[in-house]
């Protein structure tokens, strides 16, 4: 079938093929159909695109395919991820579990277990000051361990801050990665960076970053169980985001891979730019590129996926999110600096403030007359 702008619901994809599917062909039905999302939409799989076509009981397969591609996207936060789908869908958490099982077998740990307990500068007492933990998650660019800073722990210092991340980065041939990421990250000081606490070497083809512990989830674990954000002061917190990127491009650096996956929600509901793996030194075309990305990231976050056309997203979008649509329209149709996106999302966000406020003042002067005329009308 043709390609649409915006992501066809999965019925109609199966009801597109020529014959009625069995157990085998609609599992790879589904996983086509993930990959080709994913892919042209940045649409994150999720029990409710497949829910209405898959039921567990008739297609055991096609069920487990499903669990598999929305755990694989909740990747270190499928714990949670899996407990919030077994809840909202009881009849799925047999497929969730043996997904989610599937998932922590597969992969070697050599390269975790050769890691050494501890790394970095030495504390007072001469053992290394970070402890290395569990696994989190392991990429293209490196793998991502739980940690403790020993330093935040010891008596008189001891803080919530205790946890950190630590990315071992291999090189091969290709400089010091881990010292790049750890400059763009530390580029940034802003509420929606991540803060750096140490970087060095393992050995002569290892490094590692060690950052601060971001309590959150990212946005794409988030939608893989059916989350999103909420409305309520989303620009505000888009526009905050972009002004990071903007303070990072004015430090002479760009991200390199501003996407759901690198946007985490912290505790306190605060979006945070993440995993700088690709950051470098800032070029004119680099820094238009992450502000193409972060349009289709604004237009992700307000409807749940990029649409491949920017000009085919749905203009009816209402309130604060149909604004966000709009702006990473124009983002990525005309990109403005950094800079320039976050005044215009500044921008936006007091002209929706300033109706509210004249809205809630015509509203409180509506009652205040319809008040004095019904006590004139009691009154006699």
């Amino acid at each position: 079938m043709a390609e649409s702008p915006v992501p066809p619901d999965f019925a109609s994809v199966v009801g597109a093929m020529a014959a009625p599917l069995d157990d085998r062909a609609l599992a790879a039905a589904v996983r086509a159909d993930a990959v080709r999302c994913g892919e042209r939409y940045q649409l994150v799989p999720t029990i409710s695109r497949y829910g209405g076509i898959v039921d567990p009981a008739r297609f055991p397969e096609a069920a487990l395919e499903v669990a598999h591609q929305v755990v694989n996207a909740a990747r270190g936060d499928r714990g949670r991820a899996v407990q919030t789908l077994a809840a909202r869908h009881p009849s799925w958490q047999r497929s969730l579990e043996h997904a989610t099982v599937a998932m922590e077998i597969l992969g070697s740990e050599d390269e975790v277990q050769s890691l050494p307990v501890a790394i970095g500068p030495a504390c007072p007492d001469g053992s290394p000051r970070f402890i290395v933990g569990e696994l989190i998650a392991r990429g293209a660019f490196g793998t991502i361990m739980e940690g403790f800073d020993r330093e935040r722990a010891m008596p008189g210092r001891a803080g919530p801050d205790a946890d950190v991340v630590i990315k071992v980065v291999r090189t091969e041939g290709a400089g010091a990665p881990w010292e790049r990421e750890a400059r763009g990250a530390s580029a940034i000081d802003h509420p929606c960076g991540i803060q750096v606490r140490a970087s060095g070497t393992i050995d002569d083809a290892t490094g590692f970053v060690v950052f601060e512990r971001v309590h959150g989830r990212s946005l794409v674990s988030m939608a893989a169980a059916g989350e999103r954000l909420r409305s309520v002061r989303l620009i505000s917190e888009v526009g905050q985001l972009c002004e990071a990127i903007a303070e990072l491009h004015a430090a002479g650096f760009v991200h390199g891979d501003i996407s759901p996956a690198n946007v985490m929600v912290d505790s306190f509901g605060r979006l945070r730019l993440v995993d700088f793996g690709l950051s470098r030194p800032i070029t004119p075309e680099d820094a238009t590129s992450d502000v193409i990305r972060t349009g289709e990231l604004l237009q992700w976050i307000a409807l749940g996926y990029a649409p491949a056309d920017p000009a085919a997203a749905p203009s009816t979008t209402p309130g604060a999110r149909g604004t966000v649509v709009r702006i990473g329209a124009e983002c990525r149709r005309h990109p403005p600096s950094s800079a320039e996106l976050a005044r215009r999302l500044r921008a936006a966000e007091w002209s929706i403030d300033r109706t509210i406020v004249v809205a809630s003042g015509i509203g409180v002067a509506a009652l205040l007359w319809g008040s004095r005329y019904l006590v004139k009308v009691l009154s006699g």
